[in-house]
This record gives structure tokens, sequence and C-alpha cells, in this order.
């Protein structure tokens, strides 16, 4: 990660992202203040000290069960929509778009904006990909859980040898672990 160049000042960033709960580490990454600095902000925006420990990387154990990762192709989609209308440069501010949005959506969601910051990591950089189910066309995160055959939560089905196979968002086929 490369410190952000989309606020006009990288304490805005930063402030906006300790203010969503994100990491410290993560904010120290995204933007180069240092973690003491970070500590303070985030003790004046939450009365508390921030969670002691490395930030989360693992995308299988974030998504664990049926409704993580159901949130976190919702969350997915989010960010599709906020890159949609972003400029290239504004990788960040995409990012926490799309959180406000989620979060907006589901106000009780359980993807936090340090696992929704992993997401995006890794969508950009391909490590996990989006797909459309041919059966009823929902979203997939593929690559995201430990399964050999990636199944839509929505309407529970793999692809079989008859069916189309899955499409990622980029236009390629999907291949399934066999």
């Amino acid at each position: 990660m490369t410190p952000a160049t989309d606020y006009p000042d990288r304490y805005d960033l930063a402030c906006a992202m300790v203010k969503h709960g994100a990491r410290l580490k993560l904010v120290h990454m995204e933007t180069g203040i240092k973690l003491p600095t970070l500590r303070d902000i985030y003790i004046r925006l939450h009365k508390k000290p921030p969670p002691k420990g490395q930030p989360r990387q693992s995308l299988r154990r974030a998504f664990r069960n049926v409704r993580a990762y159901k949130e976190g192709v919702f969350f997915a989609d989010c960010l599709r929509i906020a890159m949609d209308g972003c400029e290239p440069g504004n990788r960040a501010l995409a990012i926490l778009d799309a959180y406000v949005l989620y979060r907006h959506t589901l106000s009780g969601g359980v993807v936090n904006i340090t696992t929704a910051w992993l997401v995006a990591d890794r969508l950009q950089s391909g490590a996990i990909a989006t797909a459309q189910c041919p059966h009823c066309k929902a979203t997939i995160l593929l690559n995201v859980r430990n399964v050999k055959i990636e199944r839509c939560a929505v309407c529970k089905t793999a692809p079989d040898k008859n069916s189309k196979p899955m499409q990622r968002s980029d236009g390629n086929e999907y291949k399934t672990l066999s």
C-alpha cells in the first residue's frame, strides 16, 4: 500500500479511517503517520485505547460463516459502485465511500473497515475475484473460502458440467479446483 493522495491532507484520511474503527497499523500503512500520533487520534475520537494486535490478513477466517460471506459480497458490490464513480487516484476515498454505503445499508453488518480494506486490496491485486452465478446471476466472491467448488450463497448451486461456467467480472472464465 502506498500513502493515499486522494485526501487534501493525510491527517484527514487518517481521522476518517480511525473514526470508522480501522486498525492503527492499517492507517499507518495507508497514510504514513506514526503509530503514537494515530493512537492519540484514536483515543480522542473513541475515548478508549485502540485494539491491540495485528490487522486480520485472512479472508477465510473473516468469512467463515454464510452471513459474513454474503455481507462481504455486498461490500464488494458497494466497492464496485464507488470505484465506478471515482477517479483512478482516489482509491482510499472509494474504499471509505463503499464502506459508508455498506454501513448505511446494513447498520448491523459484520464486516468491519479493516476487513473491508483487505477485501479491496485482494480484489485490486487479483488474489480474489468476483463472478456471476450462472443460475441466479448473483455476485460471488471467488477464492475467499477454503472450498474446492465455489457455490452461490443465494441459490446454493454449484456449476455442473452441463451449465455455463462462472464468468469473472473481467469476462474471463473461472475454473474451479478439481
